[in-house]
């Protein structure tokens, strides 16, 4: 059954005008359902989600139904601060709607907050790992606009004398800037980029 709906998604998804409008209908309800499963998952009402927001019990509602298009990358921010997760938005070719659209299910629309993420909560930075890797920068801005120094951990150890978190000055080589690692960060403030 599946691969009947998906063979003919692929087929139709070939006419431009087509694939623009089921790709906006997709995102659409998509994003209103997500809205709306995370806040049940969260046990939200739409009036304390609004209240978190800044935006009323009917705000709330508009912002989950289905039909609805004026997104603001503004409003998704807050609710995605809301919720303790990040936003996040790409550019995607049109054949991965077909996989997006049988995948679209409950399950996968729930999402842990930051603070039961398990690729957060359950995986430690060790400094041997992140040796030659550089600094991810937007981890570092973060830090800085929470006028944190990239040096200081803010579970309250800094000496890194444990093991885990130590780090050492490094170049990024893209930008040629030499930005220093912290002495210690539970941040995962280091990129995979070698």
């Amino acid at each position: 059954m599946f691969g009947d709906i998906e063979s003919a998604l692929r087929r139709n998804l070939q006419v431009r005008e087509y694939a623009e409008e089921y790709a906006k209908s997709f995102l659409d309800a998509y994003v209103a359902t997500q809205i709306k499963v995370i806040r049940e998952q969260r046990g939200m009402t739409q009036s304390e989600l609004g209240s978190c927001i800044g935006t009323t019990q009917a705000g709330v509602s508009r912002y989950e139904d289905v039909n609805y298009s004026s997104w603001s990358l503004r409003t998704l921010m807050k609710i995605a601060r809301a919720f303790d997760v990040r936003l996040r938005v790409s550019f995607e070719p049109y054949g991965t709607l077909p996989g997006e659209v049988i995948r679209f299910d409950r399950a996968r629309l729930e999402t842990a907050d930051r603070e039961n993420d398990p690729g957060i909560t359950g995986v430690r930075v060790n400094a041997e790992d992140v040796a030659d890797r550089a600094v991810d920068i937007g981890a570092y801005r973060a830090l800085a606009q929470m006028g944190q120094s990239a040096g200081k951990d803010i579970g309250g150890k800094t000496d890194g004398s444990d093991g885990d978190y130590e780090g050492t000055g490094t170049r990024d080589d893209r930008t040629g800037r030499a930005l220093e690692r912290g002495e210690s960060s539970v941040f995962g403030l280091y990129s995979a980029i070698g």
